[in-house]
């Protein structure tokens, strides 16, 4: 009997632990540095930066007011987050063989949340895609990683098959 209340016991503890916090990080020589949520609201037009709320759990808008990403958007960034750690722990060799020829390391997670927008407005894909500030440079900025909250609370990540026309697209503009 007293094992089985121990097991019960540590089931339930397991069972209600939460997961380690989304932070930066680095892994195999990626750098996980930072996170945004891009919320769409009804029909109203996107304003970049203000709408833009930056941090792990969505805290803060461009101004600094507390602002918190929904639960559903941060249920869906922390999809998002695990599966990134997934792949950058798998040290995917196509990432290494873009990073060595010249392309940053560095990731930045993005979670778009359509949950509370109109299902007639047009989404973003979900994907990993390349961002820098100027003129495009692989050596400069950061890999996107995009997930989507769709108008009906699905969650979409970045998926295998455009990862890697991403990086091999990447790759042949490194000259690789």
């Amino acid at each position: 009997m007293k094992s089985l209340v121990a097991a019960v016991f540590l089931f339930s503890a397991i069972s209600f632990a939460q997961p380690a916090p989304m932070q930066t990080q680095t892994i195999n020589g990626f750098t996980l540095s930072g996170s945004e949520y891009w919320p769409f609201v009804g029909d109203a037009e996107f304003q970049y930066p203000e709408d833009v709320l930056w941090g792990f759990e969505g805290e803060s808008n461009s101004d600094g007011r507390p602002t918190p990403a929904t639960a559903e958007a941060q249920a869906c960034a922390r999809v998002s987050y695990d599966a990134l750690l997934i792949y950058l722990n798998s040290n995917p060799t196509l990432l290494q063989q873009v990073v060595a020829r010249g392309a940053t390391s560095r990731f930045y997670l993005w979670t778009d949340d359509y949950s509370r927008s109109v299902n007639t407005r047009q989404m973003r894909s979900n994907r990993m895609w390349h961002w820098n500030r100027g003129t495009p440079n692989l050596a400069q900025g950061y890999w996107k990683w995009e997930a989507v909250l769709t108008f009906d609370g699905r969650c979409l990540i970045p998926e295998s098959a455009q990862i890697e026309r991403t990086l091999q697209s990447a790759l042949r503009q490194l000259g690789g």
